[in-house]
């Protein structure tokens, strides 16, 4: 918006980062993965559109906005391993690409619902927001007597299980990790193992 002068920019880009407890910031507590024992008490509280989206979520790694905006059309489902490109997401700013591998679990739970525009939908048939997703796992933690916990620890819980299975390259490829690296890496390298752990997990 050139509401400053381009060697103020030049200034700030040559400063180091802020390092944990070296200023007055609040420093936030790591995201840990949801217990795979409360995930299922959350669950049986959860009405059943919003029980296809946890687990799809669990079986592929998607962020909270991504299954929440889940298309159908953004679908490849010419392979074993069907390919969801969403056109909106996290990094697309940077234009870096964001595919996300969906195995045969996942398949099974969204093929009654590829008929439509988006997969899952809220209340009065509007797609749902992050928010009112997050809000009804709230509630359902709420009457299954559990500390409330938030949509992205599942995603922590599919990176847990990728990571275990197979090993952390594999499991930050496919979360889509903002490192230019691994996007390179999926790209051109590691398809068939990412194939391989998706079939293997979701």
């Amino acid at each position: 918006m050139e509401l400053l002068p381009a060697h103020v920019l030049t200034s700030l880009q040559t400063l180091d980062p802020l390092l944990e407890g070296r200023s007055d910031a609040e420093e936030r507590a790591p995201i840990r993965p949801i217990a795979e024992c409360h995930l299922h008490a959350t669950l049986a509280e959860l009405r059943p559109e919003l029980q296809d989206m946890v687990q799809v979520q669990q079986l592929t790694g998607m962020r909270p906005g991504e299954v929440c905006r889940l298309r159908p059309d953004e679908i490849n489902r010419t392979g074993d391993t069907w390919l969801h490109t969403p056109a909106d997401h996290k990094m697309r700013h940077k234009k870096r690409p964001r595919i996300i591998s969906i195995g045969p679990r996942a398949q099974a739970i969204l093929k009654p619902r590829l008929f439509q525009e988006f997969c899952f939908y809220g209340k009065a048939n509007q797609v749902m927001s992050v928010d009112d997703y997050r809000d009804a796992i709230h509630r359902a933690c709420k009457k299954a007597g559990i500390l409330k916990w938030n949509p992205n620890q599942i995603r922590h819980l599919y990176a847990t299980k990728v990571a275990a299975a197979f090993d952390t390259e594999t499991a930050k490829t496919l979360l889509g990790h903002k490192d230019e690296r691994v996007t390179q890496i999926y790209a051109e390298r590691d398809m068939r193992r990412v194939h391989h752990a998706a079939r293997a997990i979701g």
